[in-house]
């Protein structure tokens, strides 16, 4: 016979007891490097130069019902020759996976199961033959580039509808020579009709946004600096992407520390009853700056399509609309020096794969090769701002990209099955970092130590009492967020954990430093890259499972070295690059 009693006091002492552990969190949204080698890579060609033959950039994955059957469409910008002149153009160009033939993440990263269009499968001349000549194609290779398309399906068809905006620009990329336009595709993106160019009250569009629909309208997303969201109000039967769009209003403007940065490429995802835009932004150094077009890190942000629904008539070009910011922006950065995403990063795109627990994630990334003579440039051009003269701006930026580098579309793991739902556990949940905490390795199962003095080497050891009691410090204080930390020693005056040098392609010895020295530019906005961190979340049930990423040099905190040495190193997906964030004292 069951002693009621005893099995009420057991249930309360259980129920207390578990008052007392550390609260088990799901996980936040997380976005993981599955590869440091890109899905699609340069092949043939000058390889100096993402702009000739096989340069690929601007992927715009989508997912879309072709013939009955859902397929992974992955469109992406192709380069081409320019007949009879030394230019170059771009067009179009396709992989194709059905959906049917994906078990795992790991069949979206192999590049033989796809299916690949031998050539563009949309070019300028395809524009000409369509009698639409209202582009603007003056002068010499003008180029197709940053596509966005948006699926138009319902249930009743085999094949879902698809549109695409995406813009012409030309030699020296004259903001008076770069047109927006529209196209359609009825057959999977095998071939496109043209539809025109895009306008905005009338006048021309000059970057190519995102596009979707909600609520018999078409919205838009985009632009440079203040990002605007246009609409146009269409009847349900109005089946054609309308190329003359009404300003809504500004999306949201810069306004902490970490959106100081120009923002380009926007991507949207449309889920559940939320939009969610991911932007590439560019860091601001002071009074210096980086080109324009190098974005560094990506941050996240959603609105309720009902709410834009209700602005339908706004038309206020300073207003604000209602997006709302991720708590912990930055969610994604570049990757580290030496690697072929170093130098920046751009069309980060967000896609959910039906069925499964995961998003398949496209950016395009910037690498670097040896340039002519062995000479290797791309340490000058990652931080180009560095070298820049006094007015500010980089004698780098496109030159060095020219000569150094090259685009390439790569891929990574977001690990949800619902943006909803971790965005909004996330606003719920304590914060990642404890007030104090000490770093365990996973693998070498060794605690960091960061020693007291300045310029020493960081460590690591299997004594708990030696190891180093830490506190997270925001690197922006007054930012309403911004994902980047110093990892602040305890009773050391400020003295906090460093990967010194300038993008450098070696392994780095870490180094304890004060927070406040920057010898580059110690009036930097930034001041301190070298000592600011990124965390990338892998578990957080209790103790969080993390990797610190560097935010100057992109390289990951490495316990793998041999002997008790801790260095900085490029992402590897290796136990000795997580941390557990653990108790002082108990290491628990």
């Amino acid at each position: 016979m069951i002693n009621l009693r005893k099995e009420v006091m057991l249930g309360i002492l259980i129920s207390s007891w578990l008052l007392l552990l550390p609260p088990a969190f799901s996980q936040r949204l997380q976005i993981h490097r599955v590869s440091d080698k890109p899905l699609i890579p340069p092949s043939k060609g000058y390889p100096g130069h993402c702009w000739f033959p096989n340069g690929n950039l601007n992927p715009a994955p989508v997912v879309a019902k072709v013939n009955g059957r859902m397929n992974l469409l992955l469109f992406y910008r192709a380069s081409m020759p320019l007949a009879g002149t030394g230019n170059e153009t771009g067009g179009l160009g396709l992989w194709s996976l059905p959906l049917s033939k994906v078990s795992s993440f790991s069949d979206l990263m192999e590049q033989e199961n796809y299916t690949k269009q031998p050539s563009a499968v949309l070019t300028v001349a395809d524009y000409l033959r369509a009698g639409i000549d209202d582009i603007g194609i003056e002068g010499s290779g003008p180029r197709l580039a940053d596509p966005n398309i948006y699926v138009d399906s319902l249930p009743s068809r085999q094949t879902d509808i698809l549109y695409l905006t995406h813009k012409f620009k030309y030699v020296g990329q004259n903001p008076n020579s770069i047109y927006t336009v529209a196209a359609k595709s009825t057959d999977g993106g095998q071939s496109w009709t043209p539809l025109g160019r895009l306008r905005a009250e009338g006048k021309p569009v000059s970057m190519a946004p995102a596009i979707w629909r909600h609520d018999n309208a078409w919205h838009a997303i985009g632009g440079n600096g203040h990002v605007r969201n246009y609409y146009y109000q269409d009847d349900p039967r109005y089946a054609q992407c309308p190329t003359d769009w009404k300003l809504m209003g500004e999306a949201w403007k810069p306004q902490t520390a970490q959106q100081q940065f120009r923002q380009i490429t926007t991507r949207v995802t449309v889920e559940g009853e939320f939009v969610y835009a991911w932007v590439a932004v560019t860091p601001r150094h002071g009074k210096m700056k980086v080109h324009n077009d190098w974005p560094e890190t990506v941050s996240l942000y959603r609105a309720k399509l009902s709410e834009l629904g209700k602005n339908y008539a706004y038309r206020k070009k300073d207003g604000q609309l209602t997006w709302e910011e991720y708590p912990y922006n930055p969610v994604f950065i570049r990757g580290a020096a030496g690697t072929q995403e170093e130098a920046a990063l751009w069309s980060f795109n967000v896609v959910k794969i039906p069925g499964e627990k995961f998003h398949l994630v496209c950016w395009e990334a910037a690498g670097s090769w040896n340039a002519p003579g062995g000479s290797r440039q791309s340490d000058r051009w990652r931080d180009a701002w560095w070298a820049g003269p006094a007015n500010g701006k980089s004698p780098y930026g496109y030159a060095g990209y020219n000569r150094t580098g090259y685009s390439s579309c790569f891929a990574a793991k977001l690990n949800a099955s619902s943006l909803g739902e971790v965005w909004d556990a996330d606003i719920k949940k304590a914060p990642l970092f404890k007030e104090s905490f000490v770093l365990r390795n996973k693998e070498t199962k060794k605690y960091l130590l960061l020693p007291a003095s300045v310029g020493s080497a960081v460590e690591q050891t299997a004594n708990i009492k030696k190891a180093a009691v830490f506190s997270a410090v925001p690197a922006y204080r007054n930012a309403k967020s911004c994902n980047f930390w110093y990892m602040e020693r305890a009773g050391s005056n400020g003295l906090v954990l460093a990967s010194p040098g300038i993008g450098k392609e070696e392994d780095v010895l870490l180094q304890a430093m004060p927070v406040d020295i920057d010898p580059m530019n110690p009036s930097d906005i930034n001041a301190g890259k070298d000592k600011q961190w990124h965390p990338v979340l892998y578990e957080h049930q209790g103790d969080a499972l993390i990797g610190l990423q560097n935010r100057f040099t992109g390289c990951f905190l490495d316990a793998s070295s041999s002997g008790n040495n801790v260095k900085c190193r490029k992402w590897a997906d290796s136990l000795s690059q997580k941390w557990l964030l653990c108790s002082p004292g108990t290491g628990l």
